[in-house]
């Protein structure tokens, strides 16, 4: 049994997660209408965690940018109890089986669902200590917007089959082959976050 941070490979959470996921798909384009559990599994699932045993123990504010199925967000949550996930899905109808799922899995106390570009959230005077996001386009860009609001030696998660443009004032930490052609690159932070006074986060429920 291989146990990845607080997580187990074989956790029935996960089970859940895709059942989850396998029935609402029929309904939501969450994955492709053909993937069947075990090309789920070994395609998203497997490599993703990966990526949460590399990135370690984690605790503090994750924001997962481009949720879609909140796969990320919710591997990276089982895993890490003092880990606090945000999740921001523009599409209203992923939005909500990401709600659905985090209730289901205990989760829904530590969580937050915004069904809205990034850009129009305020993040400014929200402590991000860690960014995740997978296969987004423009991520450079992403990860520019964020940077006030991100702390001091702060890290982005980044799952890509390509690499992008590295932002000015990240470098890279680290970079490991996750499997399925994925890889993943953690960016830091080389220099502290400049204060914005008059800022917040604000979050409809």
């Amino acid at each position: 049994m291989t146990r990845i941070g607080g997580l187990e490979a074989d956790d029935p959470r996960i089970e859940m997660y895709l059942d989850l996921l396998l029935r609402w798909n029929t309904k939501v384009n969450l994955v492709s209408r053909r993937a069947e559990r075990e090309k789920i599994r070994g395609e998203l699932v497997a490599p993703l965690l990966r990526a949460v045993k590399i990135a370690g123990p984690l605790e503090g504010q994750l924001v997962d940018v481009g949720a879609g199925s909140g796969m990320g967000g919710v591997l990276f949550g089982l895993a890490n109890e003092a880990l606090r996930v945000s999740f921001v899905e523009r599409v209203r109808k992923k939005a909500v089986f990401i709600k659905e799922a985090c209730r289901a899995l205990g989760l829904d106390m530590r969580t937050r669902v915004l069904d809205r570009d990034w850009e129009s959230c305020t993040w400014a005077g929200m402590e991000v200590a860690y960014l995740y996001l997978r296969a987004v386009g423009g991520s450079a860009g992403i990860v520019r917007g964020m940077t006030p609001a991100m702390s001091s030696g702060s890290r982005v998660f980044l799952l890509e089959r390509e690499e992008e443009e590295r932002p000015s004032g990240w470098q890279v930490e680290n970079a490991a082959a996750v499997g399925a052609g994925l890889f993943l690159r953690i960016l830091r932070r080389e220099t502290p976050p400049q204060a914005q006074a008059g800022t917040a986060f604000h979050v409809e429920h």
